[in-house]
């Protein structure tokens, strides 16, 4: 029986050595093999059919005789690229198999040895040595995040950037011709605690960078806030007036998930010392979207939500981190605070993040309110990246979405769109279902479309559906049909 001859090598009257093969220069990210502290052929592991011996063999770099031999060995050559096919990662392991003598009779895998191989290895008429072939990789060192983004992904692995090829035109940005609609609804309650905040032309709104900066080369940005507050409405208020203020001044460097975390923080201290003075308790949960072009920056703290419609489907671009995750009973569990069984923090709150929310003991009126156990202000930062694909974006509360899900929610605005194009409409069919369901909670909800062309030249935010089983019109005049003659033969048969 000839020996196994790879496709790629069929056609040549010799095969290749690994020598042949070798890349000109040896990967980055490796690191050689063996390490210098082990002798070739000295490392031995233990099988049922006895003790082999192991010899590294590297093929950019062999050390020692045999596993030069080894290199420069056709056989060997043709054996390891047949178990490369099989074997994608790691070392890839052959077997040596040799007579008394010391003639080579097989290399390679025991599924492709001869029929009295295993025989003679029983028998110990052939000894064996196992060959690890190949280059280790080296693991890429981890980048050391000092929880800069609290520690949790900063951009969703559905999203992607869209690639454009080196003489291309600049994509256009999304951020120019949006259109968009916002909605509060009180509910049930007698009270109205949300609040939102819409900023088209948030770039202009900045006085610094438009001094520093040209207006041209400054790219366009819109700002969204939703905040839905609880125990009072000073907090929310607060965040809706102010936030969007801290922000403008933290991102002139650059960095806008810092600037948005960092105002995140710097807000909710500025809000406890003057909620110290008044002693208010009440607080406030937020979702913030930054819209850059085609980027997307999402800050959120609480159950307010971001979800994207991209062709139909829902995509969440905000983080949940509800007091029961695993997550955050984690980090709540080692400030030392507690979640109750109905899944509240210490008992009490709904939320593990959130503005304000400062306790007050009852008794002494002089003393200073503190923030719950286990009560965070840092906020979730990511970063996402838009395509043609996308359509809108809602950013709501939980009054939406605890009674409409991100996928019911995303249904209900496409349909809306596709049927009349009209951002308005829509957003106010969606807090119209969420408000038909008896709730004792405040709905808000901002919704953010981005129009394109079609065919026709129209501007359109959600593309109709083809109309592929339509009939063609009828050619000619259309018969017209006589009710008189119906009516007589009906008469003609009741007589």
């Amino acid at each position: 029986m000839p020996a196994y001859v790879p496709p790629h090598l069929r056609n040549k009257r010799k095969c290749a050595t690994i020598s042949e093969l070798k890349p000109k220069e040896a990967p980055s990210l490796t690191k050689k093999h063996p390490s210098p502290d082990i002798e070739q052929g000295k490392e031995s592991i233990a099988t049922k059919f006895g003790t082999f011996s192991v010899i590294y063999v590297d093929e950019t770099n062999p050390i020692g005789e045999e596993a030069k031999y080894l290199v420069e060995c056709p056989e060997f050559a043709q054996a390891f690229l047949h178990t490369r096919r099989r074997q994608k990662e790691g070392l890839i392991e052959l077997y040596w198999i040799k007579d008394a003598v010391g003639d080579t009779l097989e290399i390679g895998s025991p599924e492709d040895w001869g029929i009295d191989i295993a025989a003679q290895i029983k028998s110990k008429d052939a000894t064996v040595t196992i060959l690890k072939c190949g280059r280790t990789r080296a693991e890429p060192q981890k980048k050391m995040f000092t929880h800069r983004y609290d520690s949790i992904n900063e951009s969703s692995d559905n999203m992607f950037m869209p690639l454009r090829r080196r003489g291309e035109k600049q994509l256009p940005s999304f951020t120019k011709d949006l259109e968009y609609a916002c909605r509060s609804e009180r509910g049930k309650l007698s009270y109205q605690e949300d609040r939102y905040t819409f900023i088209k032309d948030f770039q202009t709104a900045n006085t610094k960078s438009k001094k520093r900066k040209k207006e041209n080369s400054t790219p366009k940005r819109t700002y969204i806030g939703v905040f839905d507050g609880h125990g009072g409405t000073l907090c929310a208020q607060e965040a809706s007036e102010n936030l969007h203020r801290l922000i403008q001044k933290k991102m002139n460097n650059g960095d806008m998930c810092e600037a948005m975390k960092t105002a995140f923080l710097q807000f909710d201290d500025e809000f406890c010392k003057k909620a110290q003075k008044t002693r208010d308790t009440s607080g406030a949960v937020a979702c913030c979207v930054i819209i850059e072009d085609r980027t997307v920056y999402v800050a959120n703290i609480g159950d307010c939500a971001a979800v994207l419609c991209r062709q139909g489907e829902a995509i969440l671009l905000s983080d949940e981190h509800p007091p029961g995750s695993e997550q955050e009973v984690r980090r709540i569990e080692q400030e030392g605070g507690t979640i109750s069984h109905d899944g509240r923090l210490n008992g009490d709150l709904a939320v593990s993040r959130s503005f304000g929310d400062l306790i007050f003991p009852e008794k002494d009126l002089t003393a200073k309110g503190i923030k719950a156990v286990g009560l965070s202000n840092m906020p979730v930062v990511k970063k996402h990246y838009l395509c043609e694909e996308d359509e809108f974006l809602i950013v709501a509360c939980d009054g939406i979405f605890d009674y409409v899900n991100y996928k019911n929610s995303a249904q209900t605005v496409r349909r809306n769109l596709r049927r009349y194009n009209d951002v308005q409409r829509a957003n106010s069919r969606l807090v119209q279902i969420a408000a038909a369901v008896p709730s004792m909670d405040n709905m808000t909800a901002v919704t953010i479309a981005f129009p394109k062309l079609d065919k026709d030249g129209k501007r359109v935010i959600v593309q109709q559906h083809n109309s592929y089983h339509s009939k063609p019109p009828l050619s000619g005049k259309r018969r017209k049909f006589r009710w008189t003659s119906l009516k007589d033969s009906l008469s003609d048969l009741q007589s």
